[in-house]
């Protein structure tokens, strides 16, 4: 499944871009970093984004990072980056207050001033151009609060996210708090999902929702904890769930009130 010129797996790698903050590594032929929160000085919320831009294309992806778990590898230790686990102390309180429903602190203080300075980076030329939000877990959620505020402000935009934990409550709250003339159902929004989790069940999501396929599955008490995290995992995710030469997932379907649909990929077949 293509947006634009973009695939699932290369806007999954702007996720990755995002989670590592290395930016440059995933710079792929046309498209090139436009801006990083870091610049803008959007992070001290615990936020990092990265936005691409094709100006070819006039396309404009804006990738966020999600939880970061980096704090259990201990290489920051190693380094004195005591900047690693004040982040994750910083990430957890956002997944708190999105547990709860509420806006989280790292859209209100990193996203939305990083989507500003997205906005003037581009100029005159900012509703020339098409956005595509994204992100993996509390990523996704800030994924979709960029496209209510982008699409209130008439630019065309697109959200494509990986394993929410679901955004609806907090979309629907951030709109009434800021009285935009629009309601979840004038998003575009698409998510693909890991098998229900923990983790990817907290809320009711927006949009389309696509289920892919992940290796682990275990029904016990125990083994649904292990489930949440191997299946959450961003890195088992792209490793796992991905054909790369076809840029997409393997397998998925798509589930919604009355739709079902499986897609194979290699086999190249869709039924509806």
């Amino acid at each position: 499944m293509k947006w634009g010129l973009m695939n699932n797996y290369q806007l999954a790698q702007f996720s990755a871009a995002a989670y590592t903050k290395n930016s440059s590594k995933y710079e792929n032929g046309e498209w090139k970093k436009l801006l990083t929160s870091d610049e803008v000085s959007a992070s001290k919320s615990g936020f990092y984004g990265t936005a691409y831009i094709n100006e070819t294309s006039k396309e404009v992806v804006i990738a966020n990072s999600g939880t970061n778990f980096n704090v259990f590898g201990l290489g920051w230790l190693s380094k004195f980056d005591f900047s690693v686990p004040i982040d994750f102390v910083k990430d957890l309180y956002s997944d708190t207050q999105l547990f709860f429903g509420y806006v989280p602190n790292q859209f209100t203080y990193g996203a939305d001033k990083f989507t500003d300075a997205v906005i003037k980076q581009l100029g005159n030329e900012a509703h020339d151009y098409t956005f595509t939000t994204t992100g993996h877990s509390l990523g996704a959620v800030l994924s979709n609060l960029e496209n209510a505020k982008l699409t209130s402000l008439g630019y065309q935009v697109s959200s494509v996210n990986i394993d929410s934990p679901g955004s609806k409550p907090i979309l629907e709250n951030y709109i009434q708090d800021n009285n935009l003339k629009l309601g979840c159902d004038n998003l575009d929004i698409t998510t693909f999902n890991a098998p229900k989790h923990l983790a990817n069940s907290v809320h009711d999501e927006v949009g389309n929702v696509y289920e892919f396929t992940m290796p682990y599955t275990n029904s016990s008490i125990f083994g649904s904890i292990m489930e949440t995290i191997y299946n959450h995992q961003f890195r088992n995710i792209i490793t796992k769930a991905f054909d790369k030469d076809s840029g997409d997932f393997i397998e998925y379907e798509m589930v919604n009130d009355e739709l079902v649909y499986f897609v194979e990929n290699n086999a190249g077949f869709e039924v509806a």
